[in-house]
């Protein structure tokens, strides 16, 4: 294959009768169709190439409008702008809260404290009234015994007056043997 393309070609080259190196074909030359796009959006007002003009690379070929190009930029800084004030008042917003919640919470314990030493309170209170309560002499009579009464002690009289209503067999009141509860 490789020998039939250099006949080819030398058959070509000693047709054209040149002698300077060129070859010069007749025909069409089929192109690659490449699309050019600007990396940002915006009015085109200048095109400095035509369809067919031979192009290098970075070679300008078009222009946008610039006006509108700094109405974009002033725009994205304004976003900008926008988006970091928002984020200072987040940050503050976030400080403030947990100085909030670092004094709330030094209230909060302070309050727990506080309850924490009158529940304390209250339970040692409690306890000296169920202390007391124990030790203090009897309030019941004493059993009245079959017999002459011992020298020193006369029967007692009972402190309980009569009412004219039924009582109620589940009294809700506290017993007398048993100790309040708080």
């Amino acid at each position: 294959m490789a020998l039939v393309a250099a006949v080819a070609a030398y058959l070509i080259h000693r047709w054209n009768g040149k002698s300077d190196g060129t070859l010069a074909f007749s025909g069409n030359v089929e192109l690659t169709e490449v699309k050019i796009s600007f990396k940002t959006a915006g009015r085109l007002v200048e095109l400095l190439v035509k369809e067919g003009d031979t192009v290098t690379k970075g070679m300008v070929i078009a222009r946008l409008d610039r006006d509108q190009l700094l109405s974009q930029r002033e725009a994205q800084r304004a976003v900008l702008a926008s988006a970091q004030s928002l984020l200072a008042q987040l940050l503050t917003s976030v400080d403030y809260q947990r100085e909030m919640l670092e004094g709330g919470l030094a209230s909060s314990k302070a309050d727990f404290e506080q309850a924490d030493a009158r529940l304390r309170e209250l339970l040692a209170d409690r306890a000296v009234r169920r202390f007391n309560w124990r030790e203090r002499p009897s309030r019941r009579p004493a059993p009245i015994k079959a017999g002459r009464p011992t020298t020193g002690s006369a029967p007692r009289r009972s402190t309980r007056t009569t009412t004219s209503r039924p009582r109620s067999t589940t009294s809700s009141a506290c017993s007398t043997s048993a100790p309040p509860r708080f």
